[in-house]
């Protein structure tokens, strides 16, 4: 279509900026780019965003306006663009946060060999970052799924290993923390140490007010503690998940309990938050 051809004219001009050739736009007058930036990223506007970023020349914003064109290009579904645009704030202003974006944005782009290499060398590194220790591990775990059943216990102990590593230091992100520390209970789980998943999973829930987090451990639950799986996807569906998971075991369970109404009331609820896809 029209819209899909400007769309990836529009990618093919921001690769070129990369190269240092870069056009000059006039921003409006009195705007102020940031903050309008922030808004309309927010918004979901995410081509908007792009707008406003061609016409920000600010000096030494750079590293700031590429992390934040790789996130616009991530959420267009372009991923293996947005890690060179990741690389480049990297490259301009060395920072944890870009080098663990582009980490997931080349796995996301299936990029898996280059994903695994650095993987390896963040975990060969004891002085690796916080920051990127977490992020190789929720990484690692999503590999997973790409690798044959004998092949998963090996990758599960890694996650785990990776995750407990940064366990008594600071929490440069909590929400990329909680996520490492789901993980780490879903590697637990499928090595059978269910004990020591719950114990992943009850530091997450700590970790303040986070659906996936519950939904994490009503998972892990649903096996010797119905009742208590049934409260953490509750709590889930209370704090709005955009997982269809607790709002499917909810229903299942009203269904076996007859009680039609909070069917509905669970389909209406995940209509009005879940974003379309699989679970």
């Amino acid at each position: 279509s029209a819209d899909e051809r400007r769309l990836f004219q529009e990618l093919s001009e921001d690769l070129y900026e990369l190269e240092g050739d870069r056009r000059m736009v006039v921003a409006p007058v009195g705007v102020d780019l940031e903050s309008a930036s922030i808004a309309e990223f927010n918004s979901g506007n995410h081509r908007k965003v792009l707008v406003l970023l061609r016409a920000d020349r600010t000096p030494g914003s750079r590293d700031r306006r590429s992390y934040v064109q790789g996130r616009c290009w991530e959420r267009l579904g372009f991923p293996l663009a947005a890690a060179l645009f990741f690389a480049d704030a990297d490259r301009c202003s060395p920072q944890s946060v870009y080098k663990a974006t582009e980490l997931t944005a080349l796995a996301d782009a299936g990029e898996l060999a280059e994903v695994t290499q650095r993987i390896d060398v963040i975990e060969a590194r004891p002085d690796a970052p916080a920051l990127l220790v977490n992020q190789a591990a929720i990484v690692l775990f999503q590999l997973t799924r790409t690798r044959a059943k004998s092949d998963r216990p090996v990758l599960y102990r890694r996650v785990i290993g990776l995750v407990e590593r940064t366990e008594s230091g600071p929490v440069p992100l909590e929400s990329q923390r909680v996520a490492a520390l789901i993980a780490a209970g879903f590697s637990c789980g499928n090595l059978n140490d269910h004990a020591k998943a719950e114990e992943f999973l009850e530091r997450a829930v700590a970790m303040g007010k986070y659906s996936e987090a519950h939904a994490a451990r009503g998972l892990i639950r649903l096996r010797v503690d119905r009742a208590g799986a049934m409260a953490d996807f509750n709590r889930a569906v209370e704090l709005r998940s955009r997982s269809a998971l607790p709002y499917v075991q909810l229903a299942q369970d009203a269904i076996g309990r007859g009680d039609f109404r909070r069917v509905l009331e669970l389909c209406l609820d995940a209509r009005s938050v879940v974003p379309p896809g699989p679970m």
